[in-house]
């Protein structure tokens, strides 16, 4: 062997090692790539779950408050039902009561006037 040929050949040897080590690192540098951008989406997936789970909390706790306020509300409703009722017995008493007053107001008017005359 010439050389030549000897210096080609370990040129060419050279060059291909060179060659195939950027191609390692280059692949290398993309896997990594891949993974780091796989961790980063399994990363932003969980608190896009975590999120969700408490947007959920949230609104169940929501739909609980509602029934309580639906329930409170009920229970207000009646209570005024039941108030209106009683103001009503008490106007109707307050009535007889102010009729009565009127009754005797005017029999005391009566008998001082039938004592003034007598």
């Amino acid at each position: 062997m010439s050389y030549e040929t000897r210096h080609i050949t370990a040129d060419v040897v050279g060059r291909s090692a060179q060659g195939m080590l950027l191609a390692h690192y280059a692949l290398k540098d993309f896997c990594a790539g891949i993974e780091r951008a796989r961790v980063e989406e399994v990363d932003a997936v969980s608190t896009v779950v975590a999120e969700l789970h408490r947007a959920r909390r949230q609104a169940a706790a929501a739909l609980a408050e509602v029934e309580r306020l639906r329930a409170e509300a009920d229970q207000l409703r009646q209570d005024l039902r039941s108030a209106g009722g009683a103001l009503a017995a008490e106007r109707a008493r307050a009535d007889r009561l102010d009729g009565s007053l009127r009754r005797l107001i005017a029999g005391v008017h009566a008998d001082r006037a039938r004592r003034a005359a007598a």
